[in-house]
């Protein structure tokens, strides 16, 4: 029953994330909802699923994957956002 609570709630915040990906208008705003629903979304499955399986070999992988998603998304989004911020700056020195 726990386990479909949590699944059920990472659907809810990726659905929410598509929607906020077609309904909001320029590049930021895009990308903080993406990346804060999506983190959102894989904390909650991967609890979900180690609810399901329980901590034995398989718990411990969803662990580390987690780990791994938690540690990176952030420096991704920041990287993509420094990139695309850049660019907004030289397309206005240019104009």
């Amino acid at each position: 029953m726990l386990t479909n609570i949590f699944l059920g709630l990472a659907m809810v915040f990726l659905i929410m994330g598509t929607l906020g990906l077609n309904r909001l208008e320029g590049i930021l705003p895009k990308l903080l909802t993406s990346s804060l629903l999506d983190t959102m979304a894989m904390i909650l499955l991967v609890i979900g699923l180690l609810f399901k399986t329980g901590f034995n070999e398989i718990g411990i992988r969803l662990v580390v994957v987690l780990f791994f998603v938690l540690l990176t998304t952030p420096v991704l989004n920041h990287v993509m956002t420094k990139a695309t911020y850049d660019s907004i700056d030289k397309e206005e020195d240019h104009d």
